[in-house]
């Protein structure tokens, strides 16, 4: 299996440098549909030059995936024989049976990704559904059951977010996702750190952190970032040589008058994301592509993982399809 490593500033594969463009998939283990679609769009996805996701254990906006247990393990069992044809085609149909469905998922998901070349970063915690543990002490055994799950599997091209928008209201009360003594404080997260990092030391780790302010962790091995930010002044701010991830970034509804979720992308739309991309790339810092279209849980059949239909958008004012081709021939024009 191939290596990401983390080299000052930017990332490695196998001792390589990694390009990383990537691409938000929050809810991608909500079902083994949401699972099949995305393996399907893998190489498709690299062929424009997005070459890493970022997925949630516990999903996103939208989405109910838990593989825990309210203890923190990962003892929970699902029906068996829902595995898909995809799933039998891409991984060893007698290894995916489904002990967890939320973990068989993802291990595919892993392993065809690494034949293809790409990093998959995991994220771990989400507000929305961290009160389904028992208490802080599940909380912590769920960090180690994450880490040990990976060093069993012997994953290395992956990385982690182990908390989603750390100090986000809706941990509040949680010290070890919101601060131990005031909100943004760092100790929950490095406790949180020291405890999957005694466990997989290699595997690069970092918390995202809620709020326009970037917090870096010490023990982290990357920055990330909610909000549009230069890399080359976070550095200089943090006094610290490590990757800039924007891994999240949306400005609220997309296009004017339509729905984020029905994937309607206007000029202005296609216009703020190339700045956000050349703000971010030019500062040296990665970029993953966060679309409501790509990631909801909805009425008009989300999440899409396909790349939509090439084509010009339309210029009324009302106007718009549910295409996001233009991003992903954005990424592939800047990659040359």
């Amino acid at each position: 299996m191939s290596t990401l490593t983390v080299c000052g500033s930017e990332f490695e594969m196998d001792g390589r440098p990694f390009d990383m463009w990537g691409i938000r998939v929050a809810n991608a283990l909500e079902n083994d549909r949401t699972a099949h679609d995305l393996l399907l769009q893998l190489e498709s996805y690299l062929e424009f030059g997005v070459n890493t996701l970022s997925i949630f254990l516990q999903g996103g906006s939208t989405g109910q995936a838990n593989p825990f247990d309210a203890d923190g393990s990962f003892t929970r069992n699902t029906r068996r024989g829902e595995c898909s044809d995809l799933f039998k085609q891409c991984g060893d149909a007698e290894g995916i049976a489904h002990r967890n469905s939320h973990l068989d998922r993802l291990h595919v998901i892993i392993e065809q990704a690494d034949k293809l070349g790409m990093a998959v970063g995991i994220g771990v915690f989400y507000q929305a559904r961290i009160r389904q543990f028992a208490g802080e002490d599940a909380i912590r055994a769920a960090t180690r059951s994450v880490a040990n799950w990976i060093q069993a599997k012997g994953y290395r091209n992956v990385f982690t977010d182990l908390v989603n928008e750390y100090g986000h209201g809706g941990f509040s009360g949680i010290g070890l996702c919101y601060g131990e003594t005031e909100r943004f404080a760092l100790d929950g997260g490095e406790e949180l750190l020291g405890l999957f990092k005694s466990i997989c030391p290699t595997i690069p780790s970092g918390i995202s952190a809620n709020g326009p302010v970037p917090a870096e962790f010490p023990s982290g091995d990357l920055v990330y970032i909610h909000h549009l930010h230069n890399p080359a002044d976070i550095r200089k701010t943090l006094k610290r040589d490590q990757p800039i991830v924007l891994n999240e970034w949306s400005h609220g509804k997309i296009g004017r008058g339509i729905s984020a979720e029905a994937g309607m992308y206007s000029r202005e739309d296609v216009a703020t994301w190339r700045h956000v991309v050349d703000t971010v790339r030019g500062g040296g810092g990665c970029v993953f592509f966060h679309s409501n279209w790509k990631q909801h849980l909805n009425e008009h059949g989300g999440p899409h993982f396909e790349i939509g239909p090439p084509g010009e958008q339309p210029q009324d004012e009302y106007g718009g399809v549910p295409s996001d081709h233009w991003y992903f021939e954005m990424v592939r024009q800047l990659r040359g």
